[in-house]
């Protein structure tokens, strides 16, 4: 979700379109060079919200009762808000530089999607099929996230700097006017994966679906292969799969295994 901002204070420099931005950037990249301090010293994902989809303080107008939960417990989210302080994936001929970014995220999707082997060929890319958005209840999730992160933009503090009067089609001040069926075509035609994807080569029980690894990572049915990263994950964790610690922790508990094995 895209706003303007009229206080000049965001990063749209980095694409600079005039003189005076480009000086703001050679300023800031040199501040940066020199000390390592400046604006340029962002990550750029400044901010993150974790909170529950069927929370009734957030989401007071909505029918509780027909979501599916989908989280690991009563304490966990399914949403996060992401907030980005420059605007990206867009067209520089818009003329859109100062403005920023907030990013609903679906936390605990229950849409499953296939990747398959496509020959017998270990050359030839194998067929991926993420299946995004499949099941009502990712949809329902995604359209209050949007519904939060379009409140949070329009209450102060943050009110403040949104310029809430930018009626510019490329933005998107108008989406808290829209209907639950249009935030769905619009979720449907934008979304896309936040580079956290999990399930691949999943961990299990014997027999479990889709458990192609046994409880020390090794790979059934093939000798001398082991695998370790988020694609061992049989469900995704609330939050980011490395800095939640647990792909960090699953190759922490590899490396102990596999050093046992050697003494």
């Amino acid at each position: 979700m895209r706003f303007a901002e009229k206080l000049g204070i965001s990063l749209g420099y980095l694409q600079p379109s005039d003189l005076h931005t480009r000086f703001k950037l050679w300023r800031d990249l040199l501040e940066y060079q020199l000390q390592g301090t400046g604006p340029l010293s962002s990550n750029f994902v400044e901010g993150a919200a974790f909170c529950r989809s069927d929370n009734p303080v957030l989401f007071p107008d909505n029918d509780h009762d027909h979501l599916q939960d989908g989280t690991s417990g009563p304490g966990s989210p399914d949403l996060e808000v992401v907030a980005v302080s420059v605007l990206i994936h867009m067209d520089r001929s818009l003329g859109i530089g100062n403005g920023y970014m907030l990013l609903p995220v679906l936390l605990r999707p229950t849409s499953v999607g296939t990747i398959r082997l496509k020959s017998t060929d270990p050359w030839e890319d194998p067929v991926v099929d993420p299946n995004y958005l499949s099941t009502q209840h990712d949809i329902d999730v995604l359209v209050r996230g949007v519904r939060l992160a379009y409140k949070i933009a329009h209450t102060p503090p943050l009110s403040d700097l949104t310029d809430s009067a930018n009626d510019d089609p490329n933005l998107d001040h108008h989406l808290g006017h829209l209907s639950d069926d249009e935030l769905q075509q619009i979720i449907r035609s934008r979304a896309e994966t936040l580079y956290h994807p999990v399930g691949t080569c999943a961990m299990g029980r014997e027999g479990a679906a889709g458990a192609v690894l046994d409880s020390q990572m090794r790979v059934r049915g093939v000798s001398g292969l082991r695998v370790c990263d988020a694609s061992i994950l049989p469900k995704l964790v609330s939050g980011h799969t490395v800095s939640s610690g647990v792909v960090i922790a699953a190759a922490e508990k590899l490396a102990d295994i596999i050093k046992g094995e050697y003494k």
